[in-house]
């Protein structure tokens, strides 16, 4: 995360800007084994599915955090970190152990930022795994 400085006309003062750069981890053995499994086309159908399931856990958890429903979220959570490593994607499961941590002690707005980050984490893993 940077924080720049903006220049505003003379009337206004300078805000600052807060840019987010959630760096992911990909295991890349996890990687090539999927794709020894599954060739490069089965592993890209694998990655895809499992984003589009990821996207509707995230979903359903930001639904659950708005109701209060932590159990909701811990098990929601519980499965994107599995998902996430299973598809190599290492930081996307150590954010989404952060957010089981959060829903566990009812930490709403820890939730919240975390739930945040997830999504950043999520939409960063998948464009570094395209790009490999």
């Amino acid at each position: 995360m940077s924080i720049r400085p903006t220049q505003k006309p003379p009337a206004q003062a300078t805000t600052a800007q807060i840019h987010h750069h959630d760096a992911v981890d990909i295991d890349a053995l996890i990687l090539q084994r999927m794709q020894t499994t599954l060739g490069l086309v089965g592993t890209d159908q694998a990655i895809a599915t499992g984003y589009e399931i990821i996207l509707d856990r995230l979903a359903e958890m930001q639904s659950l955090s708005q109701s209060g429903d932590m159990p909701g979220i811990v098990t929601r959570s519980d499965a994107v970190g599995a998902l996430g490593q299973a598809i190599s994607m290492i930081t996307l499961r150590l954010v989404a152990e952060d957010v089981h941590t959060c829903a566990l002690r009812g930490e709403s707005a820890a939730l919240s930022a975390t739930l945040a980050r997830l999504e950043r984490v999520v939409d960063r893993s998948v464009m570094t795994l395209w790009e490999l």
